[in-house]
């Protein structure tokens, strides 16, 4: 009885390994170009405040006036550290329209700085920064990640 039990666990078992695999993408070869993500890095333009946060929202389109009504009233998706006062990384993005921002109580003074993301070419998308701008509430990056039209090269 108990050597049936054990065959049973190892059979769930490769079946669920079996569909993980499936799932998850795991090919040779060239990626599959619908499930690419991709991590997103930048700066900002003058540090922030310790311990501050950037968000990011999806939006419809790259318009400032779409950004500022995103981030004034739709939830964002994900949202991360401020680091060393700086630096942001966005992590696991799929191709779209982005925009990330960071409040404008996150920086000391007087002071505005604005997020700027680094452009890229890979697997045959770039990304690209549409603007980075604000009012007096909040600073924002519109930034695109989208097939490559000029056929960039491919980084791993």
């Amino acid at each position: 009885m108990r050597i049936l039990e054990l065959l049973w666990n190892l059979k769930t078992l490769s079946v669920f390994m079996t569909l993980f695999l499936i799932t998850s993408g795991c090919r040779s070869g060239n990626p599959d170009h619908s499930t690419l993500l991709f991590n997103v890095t930048g700066f900002l333009t003058t540090e922030a405040e310790p311990n501050s946060t950037i968000y990011l929202f999806v939006v419809p389109d790259t318009s400032f006036d779409t950004a500022l009504n995103t981030v004034a009233n739709h939830p964002y998706i994900l949202k991360g550290p401020i680091i060393n006062e700086i630096n942001f990384t966005f992590a696991a993005l799929s191709p779209g329209d982005y925009v990330a921002m960071v409040p404008r109580s996150s920086f000391p003074g007087n002071f505005q700085g604005f997020p700027i993301a680094w452009e890229f070419n890979r697997f045959n998308y770039s990304l690209k920064v549409n603007f980075h701008g604000g009012n007096g509430k909040y600073s924002v990056l519109s930034f695109s990640i989208r097939p490559s039209l000029e056929g960039a090269r491919t980084e791993k």
